[in-house]
């Protein structure tokens, strides 16, 4: 339901912010993340993931007796998988089959070593496609003040070609309409009809950046 939505975008919100709130080994503030996650002006389109994803999750009860190495791996392999993504991405999408073009990854809780994230972040330098121009592209935050729900927990914030998973439906869906005109005239009795011309033009255009930039 609504409560359940609020609840993810609160935790979105509070991870995102918690390295400037609350002490940590290494923290993190908004300008630094705009400043190493967008690499070009026109591509500032952010995939977040969360894990654990809701309170509920095997993280919040087993946290206490796991190994922290154990730990963080596991956190580091649900957050990068296609159910912790908080944008619905196309069937079989995974954000480790596209080009990531700069990642975020903010973790938090007490007691996690910095090594244990630097070992995991090195493995998804592996597995991840990241463009040659950009190879560490990863900037990392660490929090020792967990979250309200769980012990230890992982965001992601990933700038990635699979943005056009979402993109392109989106292009399809718009041209269905705009070519039979459908509910165009409740615009242009305010505004000049080009502008639909001129944003799906933008629209293609980013979609052939998003394309370009990860080669």
């Amino acid at each position: 339901g609504f409560d359940e939505m609020n609840n993810v975008v609160a935790r979105l919100l509070t991870d995102l912010t918690a390295s400037m709130r609350f002490a940590g080994d290494l923290n993190t503030d908004l300008n630094e993340i705009t400043t190493n996650l967008v690499p070009f002006p026109r591509m500032h389109y952010l995939c977040p993931s969360l894990a654990p994803m809701g309170p509920t999750t095997h993280h919040a009860h087993r946290s206490n007796g796991m190994n922290s190495s154990v730990l963080v791996k596991s956190l580091f392999r649900d957050c990068f998988s296609p159910e912790s993504s908080l944008i619905s991405l196309g069937e079989g999408c995974n954000i480790r089959n596209s080009s990531v073009l700069a990642c975020g990854v903010f973790v938090r809780g007490k007691g996690i070593p910095i090594s244990d994230v630097n070992s995991n972040v090195a493995r998804l330098q592996s597995e991840l496609r990241m463009p040659r121009w950009n190879r560490e592209g990863f900037k990392i935050g660490l929090c020792e003040v967990n979250g309200l729900d769980h012990q230890s927990s992982i965001m992601s914030l990933c700038n990635s070609e699979i943005i056009n998973s979402v993109f392109e439906p989106l292009t399809e869906r718009f041209y269905k309409l705009y070519r039979r005109k459908a509910n165009v005239h409740h615009y242009t009795q305010f505004c000049d009809g080009g502008i639909f011309d001129e944003a799906i033009g933008n629209l293609e255009d980013l979609i052939e950046e998003y394309k370009g930039a990860g080669m």
